[in-house]
């Protein structure tokens, strides 16, 4: 993701480029984002009519502190069935599906629930990552030949006949 206030003096360049009367276009080839990329930031971060680095940088800084300012899951009954069954080594699917069954009249998506742990983790509440299931490694299958692998027939061991 391309933003002009997180490459070094991205955005002081994008001012005096701006300043200078360079196009939106001239500005993209001199800090290597698409134009579409660049448009879509000035109109972002316009501070009245202009584009400032320094205070898109500041929206940015705030649009990152308040990503989990509103609760995914209100009510805390459903909250402690999630915490419970993720303890209990369930995933989120499964007790998103589970919990309609178990308390009717309650609602929760998958997705909530993995926004509640992460937002969890990063208030500095207690860490439910460790809770959540990870894809197994496979496991890599043994060959049945034990000669190797990419001999012919022709190499092979003769087997003997009694």
């Amino acid at each position: 993701m391309y933003a002009i206030h997180t490459f070094n003096h991205g955005g002081e360049d994008h001012d005096v480029l701006r300043v200078q009367g360079k196009s939106l276009r001239h500005i993209a080839k001199a800090l290597d984002p698409p134009p579409s990329t660049i448009v879509r930031e000035v109109r972002r971060n316009n501070y009245g009519s202009r584009y400032l680095a320094h205070h898109a940088k500041e929206q940015a800084l705030s649009r990152v502190k308040n990503i989990f300012r509103h609760p995914r899951i209100r009510d805390e009954h459903v909250r402690a069935y999630v915490v419970e069954k993720l303890k209990s080594g369930w995933s989120p699917e499964q007790i998103a599906g589970r919990i309609k069954i178990d308390c009717p009249g309650k609602r929760v998506s998958h997705e909530a629930i993995y926004q509640f742990v992460y937002r969890r983790y990063f208030q500095g509440e207690e860490d439910l990552r460790p809770c959540l299931r990870r894809r197994q490694q496979k496991l890599v299958q043994s060959s049945r030949c034990k000669t190797g692998p990419g001999k012919a027939v022709a190499g092979r061991p003769v087997a003997s006949v009694a």
